[in-house]
């Protein structure tokens, strides 16, 4: 049985992203285990020496309230829900516990569209989509899930083999229309070569015959470029292919001043590249 995560801070966006992955299994009829994790740190007590140690009582509270969280959102039969309380940092843990069980993806929510760069590009989110061996969906604040019509593929021309293999499976198993959308943000790269090269790459790999269309964008930086390109288009799903290190650097290095968001209704799916 597929096991997946969700971790909690037992907000309405990670009840929001417990639904949404239950309502993804459900739709693709997937018996699954949901890992509901929640982290925690130790503390000190005020009239005690300044020894480190968890909180005590803290594993069973936690437990209670993960509990009461899993049952304000009810799982139909064939997925189950495993509330997990664990002491440490969220990131850590997080890679940790899905290395360890061997997940098949995370699932994590988004406190706001206007919060989009701080939350999903902060430290625990950016850290765990870099580094994780898995599929890490980010669920914006409201998201519901849909069927996946329309994806939108943000990459660059050297698109990682792993990667693009889930991507196909992913589209063959909705009938998904694949936009692969170059951003270029110093107005120096040549489309007609880099159309080219990911015509030959995508036709390379892709062994099924997937509709699929490819699109170059001139933009300040990749997310306003994929803003653009949503809100000129209809998409249910938005990739990152981050094939290179370069790639997430030019995606995350975002001025805090520049309101540049992703649609507060498109999920965010970060596949793992090689050079993770």
């Amino acid at each position: 049985m597929k096991t997946f995560l969700v971790p909690t801070d037992f907000s309405d966006v990670s009840q929001q992203a417990l639904q949404y992955l239950i309502d993804q299994l459900t739709h693709e009829k997937t018996q699954a285990v949901i890992v509901l994790l929640h982290v925690y740190d130790g503390t000190f007590s005020s009239d005690e020496p300044l020894v480190f140690e968890p909180m005590k009582g803290a594993e069973e509270l936690v437990q209670e309230e993960l509990q009461r969280f899993a049952d304000r959102t009810p799982a139909p039969s064939g997925i189950t829900i495993e509330p997990v309380a664990l002491v440490g940092f969220p990131a850590n843990e997080i890679l940790h516990l899905v290395e360890k069980r061997k997940m098949e993806g995370i699932c994590m929510g988004v406190r706001s569209k206007h919060e989009l760069q701080d939350k999903v590009f902060g430290t625990v989110s950016s850290h765990v989509s870099r580094h994780a061996d898995c599929p890490v969906i980010l669920v914006p604040n409201g998201a519901k899930f849909t069927p996946y019509q329309n994806i939108l593929v943000a990459t660059e021309t050297d698109i990682p083999v792993n990667s693009f293999m889930h991507l196909a499976r992913l589209a063959e198993k909705y009938q998904s229309i694949l936009h692969f959308l170059h951003v270029d943000t110093d107005g120096m790269d040549d489309f007609e070569e880099t159309e080219v090269k990911l015509y030959q790459r995508i036709n390379h790999l892709l062994s099924t015959l997937l509709p699929y269309e490819i699109r170059n964008l001139k933009a300040d930086s990749v997310w306003s470029g994929i803003t653009q390109y949503q809100q000129d288009y209809p998409v249910d799903l938005t990739v990152i292919l981050p094939e290179r290190h370069r790639f997430w650097e030019r995606l995350i290095g975002l001025s805090h001043t520049k309101n540049l968001v992703l649609h507060s209704q498109t999920p965010v799916l970060v596949l793992p590249g090689k050079s993770q």
